[in-house]
């Protein structure tokens, strides 16, 4: 007889997803994903100053996102990505990844978002987005 971890277990039992899981699954699929990447990736460096390799460029506007449809403040962000699978999984991060941004790492991302006056028009695309998926 296969013996079943406590994870996969939980796993097992779960009915249903939660109104977050739901959400951020909903955001994943109708989200212009590439069109993010492509307005952000001039500005954004390839190389981290302090501590080595920033995070994915894939990963961080995902963060910020789910930063400002939860509330969360960054580091409040960072201890999701580590005790929300659904949040983790949102951003593409594993628990077992090399490296998960810290809140610094969130808080830098904000910082270049605003210095390049990006901010308003990642909103205004998220807005347009969700208008047309009704």
């Amino acid at each position: 007889m296969k013996q079943h971890s406590l994870a996969s277990l939980a796993c097992a039992q779960k009915k249903q997803q939660t109104r977050k899981e739901k959400c951020l699954s909903d955001m994943e699929r109708c989200m212009p994903w590439e069109a993010f990447m492509a307005l952000m990736a001039p500005r954004y460096l390839s190389v981290g100053r302090r501590g080595g390799e920033p995070a994915g460029l894939a990963v961080m506007p995902r963060i910020y996102l789910a930063r400002q449809w939860f509330g969360l403040s960054a580091p409040f962000m960072e201890d999701s990505l580590y005790d929300m699978a659904p949040m983790g999984h949102f951003a593409g991060l594993a628990l077992n990844a090399a490296r998960i941004p810290d809140e610094s790492a969130i808080l830098q991302f904000r910082h270049m978002l605003a210095r390049h006056h990006l901010t308003q028009g990642l909103f205004e695309a998220v807005d347009g987005r969700l208008r047309e998926q009704g």
